[in-house]
């Protein structure tokens, strides 16, 4: 049964069953490195009860946190970009989360529509939010 993220439980039921039997309920430890900087996405997250922290070190040695993700989405998601980490990604809280490889789940997309939509809405929403971020602070390119 999967329970605890929020998108995994917008999933058809028909679907739900298929989904489970690819995930695993994994225990991260607060400061456990998930990805790190330039690695291939080998895996992709949905945390149950855990913060996933995204940082990417700036050009004067210092670092910004770039995502921030919780129950309510997922890490490791290729429809946001680059098969590769573009930051470092840790366990911020411990908890856990649902795991699974990533070639093993988008292997399943063109089966599962019911997930495919909902990994390809939220990294719009997620594309969305940083947008309309870097627009309020006025960030030219």
């Amino acid at each position: 049964m999967l329970v605890g993220n929020r998108l995994l439980s917008q999933l058809p039921r028909s679907e739900k069953t298929i989904v489970e039997g690819l995930l695993k309920l994994v225990t991260l430890r607060a400061g456990e490195k998930v990805q790190e900087v330039g690695e291939a996405l080998q895996y992709v997250y949905f945390p149950v009860d855990t913060l996933l922290s995204t940082t990417v070190d700036l050009r004067d040695g210092s670092c910004i946190e770039y995502s921030l993700i919780g129950n309510e989405g997922v890490f490791g998601n290729r429809f946001i970009g680059p098969l590769r980490a573009p930051g470092r990604t840790v366990c911020h809280v411990p908890g856990k989360a649902y795991c699974v490889r990533s070639g093993r789940l988008f292997d399943r997309m063109t089966d599962l529509p019911g997930l495919r939509n909902l990994m390809f809405l939220y990294a719009q929403y997620l594309l969305d939010r940083k947008s309309t971020r870097l627009n309020s602070s006025h960030i030219t390119i």
